[in-house]
């Protein structure tokens, strides 16, 4: 007896009804979530809200707001940037000064207290009021490592430093495996037989506008598996000590040739701070290892003071807890670190720092 064709298309009907409530859970799901599971979903709503409302969708001029051209820009190489700021301690001195050149993050750049009054790279050049010394404050928020030394590349045959001091926190050493951070893209590090290279950006307002296609259509959830995908060594860096140690060799590498060809000292000093990122114990002793291993390599020279004890001790002598020294550190934080680089990198005595 032959079937009739409901009953035939009963079993197809059934499994293509669970297929499309299946999809339809996990978008849900994936809108619910993602949020909580990832900064950059609620960045991206936020970004197309403004886009959506100031700027009647235009993407493109969004960006430019959002790149103050007298702060930070867009940049085909480091994904933004933006001027470095020069501090002079003796304005009056006939004595060429000793330059000093400071890479960072957001903490060098100064986010959270008032840049040229409190910040660390200010209140150092307050500590050599007597003598020649120009700091060259070169940080950038949200670089990475990577960025760092990209950075010192553009900077070094203007700024020609006779110091150079790398400045990092624990995040900047996540940062080279993703892709997309703070609503810009940046450079993407990727191994070949080679080494490590570094691939150019894309377009944020392209990136930004590919997000709210996905939305739109429906498919936050294929987006979110593509973000995770191109982010994966970001997520995991458990599962890529490899790349990440390759990463920080080559960095290493590359500033040891640019103080050598300056002739520069070198100071690769990692910022304290209270605030813990997700697996940076495994990065630091990453990068510690590197650090290890291109010491024994012939080559310029370079030094890795660690100023925790130091900070930690300043802070205690002025009634405050390190618990104050968190992904921003404030006033007194800055000073500490001023004080604390000021006794490894110049080396003399102690002395009182203020903001004038």
């Amino acid at each position: 007896m032959k079937r009739s064709t409901a009953t035939r298309l009963a079993p197809v009907l059934f499994w293509l009804f669970v297929l499309v409530g299946s999809y339809i859970l996990f978008e849900l799901a994936a809108r619910y979530f993602a949020p909580f599971a990832l900064e950059i979903t609620t960045e991206l709503d936020a970004a197309l809200d403004v886009v959506d409302q100031e700027f009647g969708g235009d993407i493109d001029k969004f960006v430019a707001r959002e790149s103050d051209p007298a702060q930070v820009q867009p940049h085909p190489i480091l994904g933004w940037d933006k001027p470095p700021v020069t501090y002079d301690s003796c304005a009056a001195c006939s004595e060429p000064p000793l330059v000093i050149l400071v890479l960072g993050d957001s903490v060098t750049e100064g986010h959270g207290v008032r840049v040229g009054a409190e910040d660390y790279t200010f209140l150092l050049s307050r500590l050599v009021r007597d003598r020649p010394v120009r700091i060259v404050n070169a940080g950038v928020g949200g670089f990475g490592v990577d960025q760092m030394v990209r950075k010192a590349e553009m900077l070094i045959d203007d700024v020609r430093p006779d110091v150079i001091v790398f400045a990092y926190i624990a995040h900047n050493l996540l940062r080279p495996g993703r892709q997309f951070i703070y609503l810009r893209n940046r450079p993407a590090a990727r191994q070949t037989d080679i080494g490590v290279i570094w691939e150019e950006p894309g377009s944020d307002a392209d990136y930004i506008a590919r997000y709210r296609n996905y939305r739109d259509r429906f498919a936050n959830g294929v987006w979110l598996g593509d973000f995770i995908w191109d982010n994966r060594r970001y997520y995991a860096p458990y599962l890529y000590r490899d790349f990440y140690g390759a990463v920080f060799d080559a960095n290493i590498r590359q500033m040891r040739t640019l103080a050598a060809a300056n002739t520069a000292d070198l100071y690769f000093i990692r910022l304290p701070q209270s605030f813990r990122f997700h697996n940076d114990s495994e990065l630091i002793k990453l990068i510690d290892d590197a650090l290890d291993r291109q010491a024994a390599t012939p080559g310029h020279p370079f030094s890795v003071p660690s100023i925790r004890d130091c900070v930690v001790r300043d802070l205690a002598a002025d009634g405050r807890s390190f618990d104050i020294m968190g992904f921003h550190p404030n006033a007194a934080g800055h000073q500490a670190y001023a004080q604390c680089i000021f006794d490894v990198v110049l080396g003399q005595p102690r002395a009182d720092v203020g903001a004038e």
